[in-house]
Order: structure tokens, then C-alpha cells, then sequence
């Protein structure tokens, strides 16, 4: 195991952080968070730090000890021998000295290199018209049919060499004469008086073969195609500054009035995910279940191993990517925000083709205008801001639609909901390249823009900062806003996981585990040795994983729970389905009194209605269902066996699928 030494020390603040003293030694549990670090002490105690407070230690060089002195002197001169750092530095400039005093010698005589290479040119041909006049007298005594062709052969040869030579010099008379024109009247005399020279040299070659006009020919195509061209990009200049001046000549509309609020910023609309989301378009849920065939007799994308496995399927595209950070976000000073958090879908220009999910949110201290996706209040979980995307289409049109949204109260006097979700801008991320492939793992800076994905019309939002002078917007860089993500690859354990779900899903890949344990189980319930496989039977996982997966802080606490049992299970047990079942369903039921009772709406991204969620849970933990249950401070609905039963033909609509 990795071990990491303190550089600094290091109070802690939440619960979930640990204290570190400079110079202690710690054990590293888990480093895949960049800017916190799960490490454990002697002692045995777990917590989260500062990656930047400490420092990976590395292991001390091997000493061997040689017991014949021979050999340890034979050692002792091969280390010797060794360069240093510095000798070799010395020795690489020397060559790049070198090769530069080469660069200027060839610069300083590139006319004395043309003169020289036209007269090999020309003495080639000379050699080159001896041995065609040679062979022709040898053809007129001997005719032998075996030499025939191969005297082909030389003589096509030999014109492929004319046609190289003449374009060479139709290119370096071109480039010569461009040169020309550039420079002043006294050089012009003398490039003159080479270009005559020159021509005479060529004339010889002229006589050795008639391609030269065809070479003259094809440079005069050339320079008519290069005016073409210029006149082309030319004319796209022209269209440019038209459109520019036409864009600013354009005055802004007034923002549109969302229901239940009387000034709304310039771009604010109402979100469109969160409307589909409401209305139940885009739940998880809904692709999680299998589809059924256009017979209704079998399932298209749920199919059962030899090993009560689910079996595993390949698809064209998976993708693993963080949520960074949002820079320079419109601001919504007039609105009272309570929450933010950035919904996610998959998109091909028209539609919304995969559930949606969303990633919470929190502004940084020291810039008001940045959003940040790992905060303290959410160390628990520290893959919170990792996502991955699952799907089988390779259009090219396919991408990410991010969509920044503000959970916002409304006044008291609408007799609406209480809350309302706008949207303060979006952005884009293709998934496939020009060519087809997939993007390359790599961060990418995705500009923001208002309205809505639907919009005729797309604006880029407006920074939120005023403008400043010059030299302060040169050294600050550009304030656009944008959102950075960043695109990773997949490892093996994840891809494997990944394998285990339908063709198409969006989520955090902090769930990969149990999203994998839920499709196992839902291949055996569904496809197993069962008379009545459809109808309602006793599955707590099938009935209260998908209302985990929408609410992110009970599904994080649940994700650090069944970590800490998981590593405790031996490895045969890991690899039992009966077994794990077992477990998993012990953990799930643990969570799954939270659901029905008198709790806190979910609210992402506001850090008052998490700690009053974690205090619930929390207290869940220590005193046990029972004892919280039996309390008379807490209220709770009435038990039903629906709560913790599954059901196919109430999941799904049972339409037949083409």
C-alpha cells in the first residue's frame, strides 16, 4: 500500500476530514479525487485531506551488498563510468550549436546550391543521352528478346528522371521570381542576369526531352488555382465583417417573464430538463428497465449467463468524464437562489435520448461568480463530480447537453409550487469527432450560452464581471463563461461494470457497483427459475435502488456504507451472487425507512437542507431503524408492502417495440 508523508499540518473542520501532524507517516486509501486525498493513520482512523498537504513517499534505493570483491569492483567502475547529469547537458548543446551554425551556412548560399545542383542536372542528362544513343546502336547489330524489355524499362526510367528534373526547375524558377518581385531594383538586375544563365542550362534539358512544356503547363495551372483561392478567402473576409456588423447592429430582447417572478436576468429561462424531469421523461428508472422484443415473448437488451449472471454488453461509446468547475457564471443577483447543480443529458440536436442526471453545486469563496462540485459538505463520497455516459448510437450529431440550473423560491403570493428551477445557460459536448472517433481524453473549455438548446437564435452569455483596462483583461485571461470538463479514461474494473448495463445511461460513476448488483438481480428476477416472473414479488434493491439514484446525498451515504461492508466480505463470498445479494439487501434496507418519514425535500446544491438530511441519517446509523422508528419525534407513514415490492407490468407500459 502507497504511504504519504504530511508537509504541513492540517486541523480538521467536518467530521469526514482528519487532522495530520507534519512528518507522520499515513497509509493512502484512495487519491482518485484531485483535491482530496482518503488516507488512514497507525491508529486506524479514516479521513479525508488536503492533497497538497501531503506527499507520496517513495521507496529508498536498493543497496546490494557484493560479497566477491571482484565483482563489487566491477559495480564500482560501471558507476563510475556513468556520464553526469551535466557532461551530457554540455554535450547536447554542443549539437545544437552544431546544427544551427549548419541551418545558417545552407541559408547564407541557397543561390550557390542552385547553380551547383543544376549543373549535376545537367551533366546527368549529358550521361543520360551517351547511353540512350549507346543502346539504340546496340539494337541495330543485336535484337535478343530477353533484353527487350528490360531496355523498356531504362528508357521509361530515364524520361521519369527528365519529367523530375524539368519540375524541379519550373519550382525553383517560380519561387525565384516571387522573390524577385519583392526585392529592390539592384537585386533584380542581378537575379536577371541568373535567370539568363539558367536558361540556357534549361535549354539543354529541353533538347534532351519535350516535357518541358507540359511542366510550364502545370505551373501556370497552379498559379491560376492560387488566385482562386485568394479571391475565395478574400471574399469569406468580406462576408465575415458583414455578419459581425449585422450581430452588432442587433438590439437584445427584453428577458422573458417566468411565472411567479416579475424580473428575470437577460438568458434566465425556465429549465427544460427539469420540466421533462418533473413531468417523469428522463427518470432512470425508465431505462433501467429492459425493453421487451416486437414478439412480447423475450427481452431486447436483458439477457441471463450460465453463472445467474447478467450477460455482459459491448457498445460504441463509453465515456468517462469530471464536472470541474464553472467559471464566470451569469449572475442572478435579483433572484432568491437556494440551490445550484447542473443537470446532464445525452442530446442529438432535437431530443433528449437518455435519462437525466444531475451533478450539485456550490459557489467558491474567494470568486462569487465560480461554481464548484466538490465541496466539504460532500466529502463523503469523493468521485461525486465523476460521471460516465453509455451508448450505443455512433451518430455524429450525439453530445452532452449540460444545463446549469438555480433552484429558486418563489414569492408567497403565487399559489404555485413553492419552488422553481431556471436555467442560467448551457453548453455542449460532442461525443465523436469529424472522423468518427471518440474525444480524446483531454479537459475541454465549453462556452456557455443563454436561452435554451431549442432557441433559433444561440447567443454566448455575457461575463458577469465589469470590464476592466487592457493590461488587467491580458493578464487575467479571457472572462467568458464556460464550464471545464475533463474526459479520463475508462479503467478496466469500470468498463466491467459498465458492461452490465443497458445500451444507454448517463450517471456518476460512483454507482457503477451498484447499478451492476441491480441489473443482476433484475436479470434473475425477471428470467429466473419463477412462475410468474412479471408480477409483484418481495425485491427491496429492485424497489428502492432507483429512488436512491434520485436523490444524490442519501445515494452517496448509501455508497460509503456498502464500501466499508464490501471490503469486510471474504472473496468467495464476492464472487457468490446468493451471498452478495444477501449483504446488498441488509445495506439497502438500512436507508430504506428515509423514504417515508417526515424528512427534508431534496434541495441540491443548498448545504442548510444537506446537513439537516445528514443529522437524519446520521442518527439513523447509531440508534438503529427500531429506536429511531419507535421514537415520538419522528413521524412516519403508514407501512405498505408496496414500498418494498417490484413489479413489471407497473414499472414499464408494456407497449410492443418495434
Amino acid at each position: 500500500m502507497t504511504q504519504v508523508v504530511a508537509k504541513y499540518d492540517y486541523i480538521a473542520v467536518t467530521a469526514q476530514e482528519m487532522s495530520i501532524a507534519v512528518g507522520n507517516v499515513y497509509s493512502l486509501l484512495d487519491r482518485e479525487n484531485v483535491d482530496w486525498w482518503l488516507v488512514e493513520d497507525t491508529q486506524g482512523t479514516q479521513g479525508y485531506v488536503p492533497a497538497t498537504y501531503v506527499e507520496i513517499v517513495q521507496d529508498p534505493p536498493k543497496i546490494q551488498h557484493f560479497h566477491n570483491p571482484q565483482l563489487a569492483r566491477v559495480k564500482m567502475e560501471e558507476v563510475t563510468l556513468t556520464p553526469s547529469k551535466e557532461k551530457i547537458v554540455e554535450h547536447v548543446r554542443k549539437l545544437q550549436n552544431a546544427s544551427r551554425e549548419n541551418l545558417l551556412d545552407k541559408q547564407s548560399s541557397p543561390q550557390q546550391e542552385l547553380s551547383q545542383s543544376k549543373q549535376k542536372m545537367v551533366e546527368t542528362v549529358k550521361k543520360l543521352q551517351s547511353a540512350s544513343k549507346e543502346n539504340l546502336l546496340t539494337d541495330s547489330i543485336e535484337v535478343d528478346d530477353s533484353i527487350v524489355p528490360e531496355r523498356n524499362v531504362k528508357i521509361e526510367s530515364s524520361k521519369n528522371v527528365y519529367n523530375e528534373i524539368q519540375n524541379n526547375d519550373q519550382e525553383t524558377a517560380s519561387e525565384e521570381s516571387e522573390e524577385s518581385e519583392e526585392s529592390d531594383e539592384s537585386e533584380e538586375s542581378d537575379e536577371e542576369s541568373e535567370e539568363s544563365q539558367e536558361e540556357s542550362q534549361d535549354s539543354e534539358i529541353d533538347q534532351a526531352s519535350d516535357v518541358s512544356s507540359e511542366s510550364e503547363k502545370s505551373s501556370k495551372s497552379k498559379q491560376s488555382t492560387k488566385d482562386q483561392v485568394q479571391s475565395v478567402i478574400q471574399n469569406l473576409r468580406k462576408r465575415k465583417s458583414q455578419v459581425h456588423k449585422i450581430h452588432r447592429g442587433i438590439k437584445l430582447a427584453e428577458p422573458e417573464k417566468i411565472e411567479g417572478f416579475e424580473s428575470v436576468p437577460f438568458g434566465f429561462k425556465s429549465s427544460i430538463l427539469a420540466q421533462n424531469y418533473n413531468k417523469g421523461v428522463g427518470l432512470a428508472i425508465s431505462y433501467l428497465t429492459p425493453q421487451l422484443n416486437s414478439c412480447g415473448l423475450a427481452f431486447k437488451d436483458l439477457h441471463l449467463g450460465r453463472k445467474n449472471n447478467v450477460r455482459k454488453r459491448q457498445v460504441k461509446c463509453n465515456i468517462s468524464f469530471y464536472v470541474k468547475e464553472g467559471r464566470f457564471i451569469p449572475a442572478s443577483q435579483p433572484l432568491p437562489v437556494i440551490g445550484r447543480h447542473v443537470r446532464m443529458a445525452l442530446f442529438d440536436k432535437t431530443n433528449i435520448v437518455s435519462n437525466i442526471h444531475s451533478v450539485p453545486a456550490s459557489l467558491t469563496p474567494e470568486h462569487e461568480y465560480n461554481w464548484r462540485f466538490t465541496p466539504k459538505s460532500f466529502l463523503n463520497n469523493s468521485k461525486e463530480n465523476k460521471c460516465f455516459v453509455r451508448t450505443f448510437d455512433s451518430d455524429l450529431k450525439l453530445c452532452i447537453l449540460f444545463e446549469l440550473c438555480l433552484v429558486v423560491k418563489k414569492p408567497t403570493e403565487s399559489n404555485q409550487d413553492q419552488l422553481a428551477e431556471i436555467s442560467c445557460g448551457w453548453c455542449v459536448l460532442p461525443l465523436f469527432t469529424s472522423d468518427g472517433k471518440i474525444v480524446e481524453p483531454k479537459a475541454y473549455e465549453l462556452p456557455i450560452y443563454t436561452g435554451s438548446p431549442f432557441d433559433k437564435e444561440i447567443i454566448v452569455a455575457s461575463s458577469p464581471s465589469k470590464d476592466t483596462g487592457f493590461f488587467s483583461n491580458l493578464f487575467a485571461g479571457s472572462r467568458t463563461p464556460t464550464l471545464v470538463i475533463r474526459v479520463s479514461k475508462t479503467d478496466k474494473r469500470s468498463l466491467n461494470y459498465l458492461n452490465d448495463l443497458p445500451d444507454v445511461l448517463i450517471g456518476g460513476s460512483n454507482s457503477l457497483h451498484i447499478l451492476s448488483i441491480y441489473r443482476n438481480v433484475l436479470a434473475n428476477t425477471l428470467l429466473g427459475k419463477i412462475t410468474h416472473p412479471l408480477g409483484s414479488k418481495y425485491e427491496p434493491i429492485l424497489a428502492i435502488v432507483p429512488r436512491l439514484l434520485e436523490e444524490v446525498d442519501l445515494l452517496n451515504h448509501f455508497i460509503v456504507l456498502w464500501r466499508k461492508r464490501y471490503r469486510a466480505l471474504p472473496g468467495h463470498e464476492k464472487k457468490s451472487y446468493y451471498k452478495l445479494k444477501k449483504q446488498f439487501t441488509a445495506a439497502i434496507l438500512t436507508v430504506w425507512p428515509l423514504f417515508f418519514i417526515d424528512m427534508p425535500r431534496y434541495i441540491p446544491g443548498n448545504a442548510e437542507n444537506m446537513i439537516a438530511r445528514n443529522e437524519l441519517w446520521m442518527k439513523l446509523q447509531e440508534q438503529g431503524v427500531m429506536v429511531f422508528l419507535s421514537k415520538p419525534g419522528n413521524a412516519y407513514r403508514p407501512f405498505s408492502t408496496e414500498e418494498l415490492e417490484y413489479s413489471y407490468y407497473k414499472v414499464s407500459k408494456l407497449t410492443t417495440v418495434e
